[in-house]
């Protein structure tokens, strides 16, 4: 888990209270954590990624492309700004970099594959939807200025296939 030194200056950096942070979980084999906090009596999700400085890039186009769907009514968690309005946010910790990222908190429960209430036909249903909404709109998505996409979509995966363990 992060130190409270650092969780203190992700509030800090957010506009929340430190108080409201609750730890959620740690990303199945990446170096990825996630917290809820609350801030205006709305909840939010916060995701601390242990990566290489260069990827802050990559987040806040990530981020970027997320508000876009949002402002398309595409149903997807809106990203939360820092009070400098930065869309995500890198520090230091013990040599190590981490990529900050912060956005609402979605509605519903978690998947329980075993759960026929919540993994189903109606699910997969909306799921398909909320995707092919997400490709539809994108078609006419131009990153902001200072944010880039993925320029070579297979060599990313294979970087995330190999290093996935790590990142």
């Amino acid at each position: 888990m992060l130190s409270d030194l650092m969780l203190g200056y992700t509030s800090n950096q957010y506009g929340f209270d430190k108080g409201t942070l609750r730890f959620v979980a740690d990303g199945n084999y990446t170096a990825k954590q996630f917290y809820s906090f609350e801030k205006n009596d709305e909840p939010y999700i916060l995701r601390c990624a242990k990566n290489p400085t260069n990827y802050i890039s990559q987040t806040r186009a990530e981020m970027d492309w997320l508000c876009y769907l949002v402002e398309k009514g595409v149903s997807v968690s809106c990203p939360l700004k820092t009070v400098n309005g930065e869309l995500a946010i890198s520090t230091e910790e013990n040599g190590e970099t981490y990529i900050i990222a912060a956005y609402s908190k979605a509605e519903g429960r978690l998947f329980d594959v075993n759960d026929p209430n919540l993994w189903n036909e109606k699910v997969f249903y909306n799921w398909g939807k909320v995707v092919g909404d997400m490709h539809r709109v994108t078609k006419d998505y131009k990153p902001a200025n200072g944010t880039e996409r993925y320029r070579n979509i297979k060599n990313n995966r294979k970087q995330y296939f190999v290093h996935g363990m790590h990142y």
